[in-house]
């Protein structure tokens, strides 16, 4: 069986790609950050296997792909996002740092 990993599985748009490829018959690996009911309802219902990291940290991304690397992976799927509500005057400039200050510490 062939191995997928979704990232944001557990909502949204990585969960519906993540049941299309159940459905499609392969093996599925999700991350989550927080949504944990949404979690245990997919792994009961569809059989995704969940992997809690919050990409936005370094050490936790770190730690997840030693976990993953363990798996023969057919494909990945990067869903997982930041989306912040902002106003437009200020979006990019704060949206900029916000990313930097996550991915650089």
């Amino acid at each position: 069986m062939k191995i997928a990993i979704v990232t944001g599985a557990s909502k949204g748009i990585g969960r519906a790609v993540a049941l299309q490829l159940v459905r499609a018959g392969y093996e599925v690996h999700g991350t989550f950050n927080s949504s944990g009911s949404a979690v245990e309802t997919l792994e009961k219902d569809h059989g995704i296997i969940f992997h809690q990291a919050d990409l936005a940290k370094r050490q936790e991304t770190l730690r997840l792909a030693q976990e993953l690397a363990k798996l023969d992976v057919f494909a990945l799927i990067n869903n997982a996002g930041i989306w912040e509500m902002d106003n437009v005057k200020d979006m990019l400039k704060a949206s900029a740092i916000h990313l930097a200050q996550k991915a650089f510490g």
